[in-house]
């Protein structure tokens, strides 16, 4: 399947709404806003919001589509931090997990930032039990900074996350012959969850984390 990553438009909201609801059990226990009650208006403020954020270049958030069909298989995001570094986030609809298709999505979206020098590195901070989301950013070229004890938040809750960095040279080194303007054409126009690839284990990343803390 051929993916397409685009900014998102006012009438992407039903698809969004219909491609969330589908997803809420792989979602769920990653994203808080993933629930049964995702309603049509929380679509439409997420697409409002998200053209807004583009518009003032504080976030730059992609639907990822089929290119054939133009169907919403999910989303990715590269927001700005407090710090100035980029912060990544990306999903999936159900129906297309195990095709590599949210790396090949974070992937353009990265190429889009570095290339247009919005961000010079890209932070990622992921649930240790996330194996699929770590996964990708595994595949990204993704290396371990470390455990940050109150990385991220889950319905009001801090919790534990592995803190990942992705630059330029290591996307570079990480990408394959089959990647290219051809495949994916990011345009001009939070929640970090998973895409259910079969990939080298966490335990790879658990180790690197046991290292960096000797």
């Amino acid at each position: 399947m051929q993916i397409h990553i685009r900014p998102f438009k006012i009438s992407d909201a039903a698809e969004l709404q219909s491609a969330v609801l589908q997803s809420v059990g792989h979602l769920g226990p990653w994203l808080e806003w993933a629930t049964p009650r995702y309603s049509l208006g929380d679509a439409r403020h997420w697409v409002d919001e998200s053209r807004a954020l583009w518009a003032k270049q504080l976030a730059y958030r992609w639907i990822i589509t089929d290119e054939e069909s133009r169907c919403i298989l999910g989303s990715v995001e590269i927001g700005q931090s407090a710090t100035g570094v980029g912060l990544m986030g990306y999903w999936l609809r159900r129906q297309v997990l195990g095709k590599g298709i949210c790396t090949q999505a974070a992937r353009a979206a990265l190429d889009y930032v570095f290339r247009s020098g919005l961000f010079e590195q890209v932070d990622l901070y992921i649930d240790p039990l996330n194996a699929a989301s770590l996964a990708v950013a595994r595949k990204l070229g993704a290396e371990l900074q470390g455990e940050k004890a109150d990385g991220i938040s889950y319905r009001g809750v801090a919790k534990p996350a592995l803190h990942l960095r992705v630059c330029a040279k290591n996307l570079r080194a990480q990408e394959g012959p089959t990647y290219g303007p051809r495949l994916l054409k990011p345009e001009s126009s939070r929640g970090l969850t998973a895409e259910n690839e079969t990939v080298a284990s966490v335990y790879d990343f658990r180790r690197s984390l046991k290292n960096a803390r000797q």
